[in-house]
């Protein structure tokens, strides 16, 4: 086990073209209406029927036949005579005939024979209730809500590759549809490597680390559309590592992130066990601050198992994650591979360097409309991470960014909630 890395560190660009050819999004299944926002769909929703599916009232008021009222004027009322009350769970059953009037509830479907709704405000109902004196006209259509106003028969409402959101789930519901297909979630397993960590809640011995990584992995998989079905702990062994591999072969997963023993330590065996079991595409990318990260494949009965090699220091495994992990993730999911995050753009307040040849990751803080990048450059610093806001990405081709520079901000919160 003594290979190390003596090439140059791969292309972050050029690794996903490979992730592209080689991977497809996962196939479609079924899911129930209440299971399906955040998904993906799989193919297109056409309306099965229109919606609403007959005419409705858009306010309060009397259905009425706008023949009737077109003479109608404060000089000369016209008076009709009202045959009882529509009600959006009681629709009327009669018809409105000529000199007419059903008094009706927003909602409530149109009569039979009535073409308008007359508003309340317009109307003078008399004492006994039997007669209602209208003093304008009200036109065809108005304050009714036609048969497939809102949706039509065989619309296309929903495209293929679109993340459901609450309100798509509830026009599903509205049009009948109680399931859909979507694409199916990628199931992930993390390996944790490292014989120095301890899993969250015990309290580390001198030379002990907290494993951080497994909770910030366990919150981001989710949110591109993964599940994490299995979390392996494993020592710096290579022995126990090929195990590990193994059974990630045997079992139904999709992805294989490794946290930890990515780099080229004497006790980082990840890039050497998955270059025996595997291939190994790239060990060490051109990213900063995440250079350790690594990537490859697994062959299982001939389809490809992708594995990314995550570093463990928890600023450079997020960047990893950000940068590769999670669109190889997004990918099967169906989903797009751009950031997934809010943006915005706002001019730096003062002036960054880069070096050439990689992409680095630049934490952020926006002060003022204004960018301000943080100097801790570190892959270790939770608390930057943290304090941070977002992040700046600066290209493999550009060493400085002047203070006043556009940059495009990839904001940490996805609400609105947080003031700038």
């Amino acid at each position: 086990m003594t290979d190390k890395r003596t090439t140059a560190p791969a292309l972050l660009c050029d690794v996903m073209i490979q992730i592209k050819q080689r991977l497809r999004p996962l196939e479609s299944q079924e899911v129930l209406w209440d299971q399906a926002a955040g998904r993906v769909l799989a193919q297109a929703i056409t309306a099965p029927v229109s919606l609403p599916s007959f005419p409705r009232a858009a306010m309060d008021g009397f259905a009425v036949r706008s023949s009737d009222l077109e003479a109608a004027s404060p000089e000369q009322p016209c008076q009709l005579q009202v045959l009882g009350v529509a009600y959006p769970a009681r629709p009327w059953p009669g018809t409105v005939s000529v000199g007419t009037a059903v008094r009706i509830m927003t909602g409530a479907a149109i009569p039979e024979g009535a073409d308008t709704v007359a508003m309340l405000e317009d109307s003078e109902v008399s004492a006994d209730g039997q007669f209602v004196s209208f003093q304008r006209p009200s036109p065809p259509g108005r304050h009714v809500i036609a048969v497939g106003e809102d949706v039509r028969a065989g619309q296309v409402v929903l495209p293929a590759g679109r993340v459901l959101r609450p309100q798509d789930v509830a026009l599903l519901v509205a049009l009948g549809l109680t399931s859909c297909p979507v694409v199916r979630q990628p199931r992930v397993m993390l390996l944790v490597s490292g014989s120095e960590l301890v899993p969250p809640g015990v309290i580390p011995k001198v030379g002990e680390i907290v494993d951080s990584n497994t909770p910030l992995l366990q919150a981001l998989i989710p949110r591109d559309g993964g599940q994490v079905v299995e979390v392996l702990r494993v020592p710096d062994d290579p022995v126990l590592l090929r195990q590990a591999f193994r059974q990630a072969l045997a079992k139904d997963i999709d992805v294989v992130l490794v946290s930890g023993g990515s780099s080229t330590g004497d006790e980082d065996f990840c890039p050497c066990v998955l270059a025996e079991m595997g291939e190994l595409v790239a060990q060490g990318l051109a990213i900063r601050p995440a250079a350790p990260t690594g990537f490859g494949w697994l062959n299982r009965a001939g389809t490809l198992l992708p594995v990314v090699l995550l570093p463990g220091n928890p600023v450079a495994c997020l960047v990893a994650y950000e940068l590769l992990a999670g669109r190889i993730i997004r990918h099967l999911a169906g989903r797009s591979l751009d950031l997934p995050h809010c943006q915005r753009t706002a001019p730096l307040r003062e002036s960054w360097s880069s070096p050439p040849g990689r992409l680095e990751w630049v934490r952020v803080c926006i002060e003022q409309n204004q960018a301000v990048p943080l100097r801790q450059r570190g892959a270790s610093s939770i608390s930057s991470l943290v304090a941070a806001d977002g992040f700046f990405l600066v290209p493999e081709e550009v060493t400085l960014y002047p203070a006043g520079t556009i940059v495009t901000v990839y904001l940490f919160d996805t609400l609105s909630g947080q003031q700038f």
